[in-house]
């Protein structure tokens, strides 16, 4: 009467919150309210900078400013006193950086600006969506703020991942609930009422699992990471869903099976076709499973490698689940084939020879359909030392509860063996794609439009011009470049053409109104590759570099460089991808001479092995992974080799997760009693003594090894944090003495300004560390990062590392653990920021442990 009431139930509540996690906002009140929002808080924010200016210079008043959703900039006498954290986004573009509001005093002025790109409600305004904000487009709603219309839309709606994953659950128990009504009526049904019944039962099964290749059904669960694809190399189990319910499908298989196949007589020749059978069977079974775990290892969204094991997620969590019960299923149903065979008249080694021809029917079918990627001598004496144990096994009468110790060895060996050999695999893949996409090949039409370009220019009289300029005050990079391209810079913003002038001889820059680091530049155009005449491209900047030398009549001997420098279509994505640095220890070679080498906190092999090494290899303790994309230049990537103790960490992890979950199933059967008789796992009052002793032990190695393995994990995580710290520091101190020693002799802070800017390359290259240089008001000057640095410092770190507050230098790591900071107080009126890549501290543990 319960279910009866109980599946309908479940169905109904299902479909509600799938109703509710679907329905979405109403987008024009939504954009009002932020409207209203947003003009409030211009309100605030300008009685609060108004405020500031009537008074002594009390900075307290600005502190509501901080998380304020504009870009704020105070000043007095043109000397900026404040600015707050959405000043330090880069500004892209000038047309997404509006210009709100200007509050003046006297002597001080405050700036409200509002950048577009570095809006975010969800921290400014408390809203859980993204707004898309554009002052030029026509397609979305209106929003207007401080006499300006901008054009707003939502992109990401409110994705309710929490109630679709209880809808898909809701849906699945009334999966099960029904499968094991259809299985009950199977068991205690007639015959002639059984057909109907396996009828149902089929429908139920391949309509249920049918549905999750339709569109419309799994469009309903968008962004449930069950309904993910995560094996894009089978079609049967393309995500975690599917998993799950061919599981259950094998296991209701194998249920109808262990029901059907007693009753079957058994002849001779019968006999002989069974005994091949269990062999294709197991041989084939365990070549499945093996494709399968491969497919979900490898692809992008797991995370199911050794290195990442203190980090598994949910996804990977449950993976290991569902290879767990795989392991289970397979022991189950290879054990029924085998109690079958030892039941039959054939015995001997007549029954050994139809079981090895098995296995080569099974190795033929998974060689012929590429399933099988593993060591084959490998897979096959797993399969024989499997087969003889579980042959011994089916044929003892008496099923010892010590056997499952033996068992679970057995499958978590199968299983950590086969993550760790598929998670190498995945490593050098995910390499070898990382330095085949940070060489960018150089574009023909690009190296075609610059040759033509100096053609152009070698062609007139432009150079003979820029010689013959009087070099008493320096130049206008604007109106030099105007003069050359007889356009404006802002008219040519859409070619990505930038151009330089330097002294030969010094290096000094000729601008007066731009710096550029002559050394920075010239060692970029040093390592770049020629691709056309006189045109050179560095692949790793994706610059292209046009140097030419205009010699001049006086003084003697003297000339100047002029660089014509383009970027290359992918410099934004190129930024974007180099994410993956973080990950990977790397070193670059032109013609075998190393020009640039990332260690990220990794132990790093001597630079002789990584010169001389060619190809994918393992050596001195390091996996090697060789690109050379061309005739100049050579890319090698290194890991340190694990060693014995990650893949005895994946099989205790496995091995104590598999004892858990069969502990599980084992207290379920003694309610339910659904297991066959073969596989009968109880807990019951009328145990004999030896079993419940037996089962204390098992049930004491179990906990043991949770215990040992959760407390081993928190304390080397624990000691990894502490040398980290210790380490950084140390590095630190490195910095600062280093900049210490090279303008403690410099009296003029401008001077030991520009020269700290000129070395900035060299230190970040001796440190290895990425480097950036900030003035007095913390806005940036110069910087090594490979990717797009922040425009200032933070108004409230920069105050707190200032001399006045604290001493020369300070030491944090920010709040949301995204990287380790150290501000340096350069001079009284410089502040350098050195930044160790953002490595984060709960992955230091699977990366460098």
């Amino acid at each position: 009467m319960i279910l009866r009431w109980l599946l309908p139930a479940l169905i109904f509540i299902s479909c509600l919150l799938l109703y509710i996690s679907n329905k979405g906002p109403d987008q024009v009140s939504i954009i009002q309210k932020t409207e209203l929002a947003l003009q409030k808080r211009l309100q605030m924010d300008s009685a609060m900078i108004s405020r500031y200016l009537m008074s002594d210079n009390d900075k307290s008043i600005l502190s509501g400013l901080d998380l304020s959703p504009f870009s704020i900039e105070v000043y007095h006498h043109d000397s900026i006193q404040y600015w707050n954290n959405p000043s330090t986004q880069p500004f892209s573009f000038d047309r997404n950086n509006l210009l709100l509001l200007r509050t003046k005093d006297t002597t001080s002025y405050g700036i409200i600006k509002f950048n577009l790109n570095a809006f975010n409600q969800s921290t400014s305004l408390g809203q859980s969506y993204f707004l898309q904000l554009d002052p030029e487009g026509d397609n979305g709603h209106p929003l207007h703020l401080a006499g300006k219309k901008l054009s707003a839309s939502i992109k990401a709606l409110p994705s309710h991942i929490y109630l679709k994953s209880i809808a898909w659950i809701l849906l699945f128990i009334s999966f099960l609930i029904l499968s094991v009504r259809m299985l009950q009526n199977l068991k205690s049904g007639e015959v002639t009422n059984n057909r109907k019944v396996m009828l149902a039962l089929s429908v139920i099964l391949i309509g249920f699992k049918g549905l999750h290749y339709v569109g419309a059904f799994t469009h309903l669960f968008e962004g449930l990471d069950a309904l993910k694809t995560t094996n894009d190399i089978s079609l049967m189990s393309p995500s975690i869903a599917h998993l799950i319910i061919n599981l259950w499908i094998f296991g209701v298989l194998i249920y109808i099976l262990n029901q059907w196949i007693p009753s079957i007589k058994t002849t001779k020749k019968f006999a002989q076709l069974i005994s091949f059978v269990a062999g294709f069977y197991t041989f084939f079974i365990f070549g499945v499973a093996v494709a399968l775990i491969e497919g979900f290892v490898i692809h992008p969204d797991v995370n199911l490698e050794i290195e990442d094991l203190m980090t598994f997620d949910h996804v990977s969590f449950v993976l290991v689940l569902c290879f767990s019960a795989l392991m289970i299923l397979i022991f189950q149903s290879t054990q029924m084939l085998y109690e079958w065979v030892n039941s039959s008249p054939e015995t001997g080694w007549a029954k050994w020879g139809y079981i090895i021809t098995g296995w080569l029917c099974a190795w033929c079918m998974l060689y012929l359909t590429e399933c099988l990627h593993v060591p084959v001598w490998i897979f096959i004496c797993f399969i024989a030392a499997y087969t003889l144990i579980l042959d011994a096994y089916s044929e003892n009468r008496d099923k010892k509860i010590t056997y499952l110790i033996w068992w679970l060895i057995m499958f978590s060996g199968f299983l950590a063996v086969t993550l760790f050999y598929f998670g190498l695999k995945k490593d050098i893949s995910d390499r070898q794609q990382f330095l085949t996409n940070y060489y960018v090949q150089p574009a023909d039409s690009t190296v075609q439009s610059l040759s033509v370009l100096q053609d152009s220019l070698l062609a007139g009289d432009v150079f003979n011009k820029i010689a013959s300029l009087e070099t008493s005050s320096k130049l206008d990079m604007k109106d030099l470049y105007q003069f050359i391209f007889k356009k404006s810079k802002d008219e040519a913003n859409g070619q990505y053409i930038s151009i330089e002038l330097f002294d030969k001889k010094s290096g000094a820059s000729l601008f007066n109104n731009h710096f550029s680091d002559y050394y920075k530049l010239n060692q970029t155009y040093e390592n770049a590759r020629r691709v056309g005449k006189n045109v050179f491209h560095n692949p790793f900047e994706d610059l292209y570099i046009i140097r030419l030398e205009i010699a001049r009549s006086f003084p003697y001997d003297a000339s100047w460089y002029l660089f014509i420098i383009q970027k290359g279509n992918s410099h934004a994505n190129k930024l974007l991808s180099k994410k993956d640095i973080l990950k990977y220890g790397y070193a670059v070679f032109s013609h075998d001479k190393l020009i640039e080498k990332s260690e990220n906190l990794q132990s790093t092999p001597e630079a002789a092995l990584l010169a001389t090494t060619e190809s994918n290899s393992i050596s001195g303790g390091y996996s090697l992974v060789v690109s050379s994309p061309s005739d100049q230049y050579k890319i090698v990537s290194w890991k340190k080799v694990s060693g014995l103790i990650k893949p005895i960490s994946l099989f205790s992890f496995i091995f104590t997760l598999s004892g858990l979950l069969l502990l599980l199933i084992s207290l379920i059967n003694t309610k339910f009693d659904f297991l066959p008789s073969n596989i009968s796992l109880k807990f019951g009052s009328r145990s004999s003594l030896k079993t419940k002793i037996q089962l204390a032990i098992i049930l004491l190695i179990l906990v043991t090894f949770l215990i040992i393995g959760a407390i081993t994990g928190f304390y080397f995580k624990n000691l990894i944090e502490v040398n980290q710290n210790a380490k950084n520091k140390e590095e630190t101190n490195s910095v600062i003495n280093n900049i210490r020693s090279d303008i403690q002799n410099i009296a003029d802070d401008e001077y030991a300004m520009t020269y700290l800017n000129s070395k900035l390359k060299d230190l970040s290259f001796v440190h290895d560390k990425e480097l950036s240089l900030y003035d007095a008001q913390g806005k940036l000057m110069s910087s090594t990062m490979r990717g797009e640095p922040d425009m200032r410092i933070p108004f409230r770190i920069w105050d707190q590392t200032s001399e006045r507050k604290m001493p020369v230098s300070s030491y944090k790591l920010d709040k949301k653990k995204t990287g380790v900071y150290t501000y340096l107080s350069c001079r009284r009126h410089a502040f350098c920021l050195y930044w160790c890549r953002p490595h984060f501290l709960q992955q230091l543990f699977r990366k460098y442990s």
